[in-house]
């Protein structure tokens, strides 16, 4: 039986487009005892994915039972299915002239090239964990949908039905995923869909992922207890010379981080996370500044500070001179007028006089007070000089001793007793 013989050639396959061109032949191939010959032009109808086209051909002359290529027609722009995919069928027929009619024809079909239709990435906007991060798909069909996954180190994220971009906010929390570094490089993967099929491969873009700059390790404020040493702990003060100070700071890590140096600094300072302070030799306001440094290397710091009482142990001077009962000024008298003028740090009023003695030789008197005069002895010898000695103490038990001469009696010259011994401007007391 005589048929057309149709073989479709694939050509100009556009990704872009989503399409390509198909060129069909055509042979006719007579088999039973039919034979063709014309000077003039002939044609036919071809038929290919639904569209129609004329094949015109010149003069021919088939022989019988002989074939003869008649030519071919393009058909140009054939749109693939949105997944790439595509089939075609062409056909022809051809009524043999002068035959009396007697028609062939002939069908074909192809599978042309599956196109890769998969979506691109285009550009990722955004770079800081806590904010928003846009992925921006260029596809290839308005039909389809994509995939998109977000992975930083051992987190992963997926977002499904995504058309021409994806927007998301991966939490601050993520940064646990980069506990030394203030960044780190994450990925966006996008997976083509038309329907519920996969379209193509995936395509993975890298992008820069940063910890904000307001992600820092936490601090307490630097807490510090007090050293009293001699200084009662019911008065609650810092006492210069005398108070110690134990400082002692601590931190955390945020998010994945760790600490990973302490240091103090301000009126005393260390490379660590306390500081031991035997005596506090700064009156004043002392200040502590904590500072704790995290595996990022992001820093938070915090501030105290004490005041530290200005103290000085106590003073005291005396001055003496013999006299009368009454106080009036006698060389020769048997009473001296002792005058003491002494200090304390007042500490805020919680320093006080402990004890205070003024002695000369048997005689003592603990009830006078600074700047003002006592009256002691009433036995004491002209013939004789005296030590008077004074002393102080705070209730920190600091003393503050001293001590003058009571001078004997004053005369323009004396011989002593027995005639073994002469003073001028005094008494004379020895041999």
């Amino acid at each position: 039986m005589s048929s057309l013989v149709l073989t479709l050639t694939e050509s100009n396959v556009s990704v872009t487009n989503n399409t390509s061109d198909v060129s069909v032949a055509v042979t006719v191939k007579f088999t039973d005892g039919w034979w063709a010959a014309a000077d003039a032009g002939s044609s036919m109808t071809v038929t290919c994915n639904g569209t129609s086209k004329t094949l015109k051909f010149g003069a021919y002359n088939i022989g019988v039972n002989g074939s003869k290529n008649l030519g071919s027609v393009k058909f140009t722009g054939i749109k693939h299915n949105a997944d790439g995919s595509k089939s075609v069928s062409a056909s022809a027929s051809w009524t043999v002239p002068f035959s009396g009619g007697y028609k062939v024809s002939g069908s074909a079909s192809k599978t042309l090239t599956k196109i890769p239709r998969a979506s691109s990435i285009s550009s990722i906007s955004g770079s800081t964990l806590g904010s928003a991060i846009t992925v921006n798909i260029t596809r290839l069909s308005s039909d389809f949908t994509h995939k998109v996954t977000y992975k930083l180190g051992s987190i992963t994220r997926t977002y499904t039905g995504q058309t021409t971009s994806c927007t998301f906010t991966p939490p601050l929390s993520d940064a646990a995923q980069i506990p030394k570094a203030t960044s780190a490089s994450a990925s966006i993967s996008v997976q083509t869909y038309s329907g519920s099929t996969a379209v193509g491969s995936a395509v993975t873009k890298s992008f820069s992922l940063n910890v904000p700059a307001s992600v820092v390790p936490s601090i307490n404020i630097p807490s510090i207890s007090r050293v009293d040493h001699e200084v009662p702990s019911s008065w609650g003060i810092y006492v210069k010379g005398i108070s110690g100070a134990n400082i002692s700071i601590s931190g955390a890590g945020i998010h994945g981080s760790t600490i990973s140096t302490y240091e103090i600094s301000g009126s005393y300072s260390a490379k660590s996370s306390s500081l031991s302070i035997e005596k506090l030799n700064q009156p004043g306001t002392n200040t502590f500044t904590g500072t704790v440094t995290d595996s990022r290397g992001r820093k938070a710091s915090a501030t105290t500070s004490i005041t530290v009482l200005d103290y000085t142990p106590p003073t005291v001077s005396l001055k003496v001179e013999r006299c009368n009962a009454d106080g009036t000024s006698n060389t020769e008298g048997a009473y001296v007028k002792a005058i003491a003028v002494y200090s304390i740090s007042s500490l805020n009023g919680k320093n006080s006089i402990k004890s205070k003695k003024i002695q000369i030789q048997s005689y003592t008197n603990t009830a006078f007070t600074s700047g003002s005069a006592v009256i002691m002895g009433g036995a004491l010898s002209t013939d004789l000089s005296y030590i008077a000695t004074i002393t102080i103490e705070d209730a920190l038990g600091k003393i503050a001793a001293t001590k003058t001469n009571v001078p004997n009696g004053a005369v323009t010259m004396n011989f002593k007793s027995g005639g073994q011994g002469i003073a001028v401007g005094k008494i004379g007391e020895y041999e």
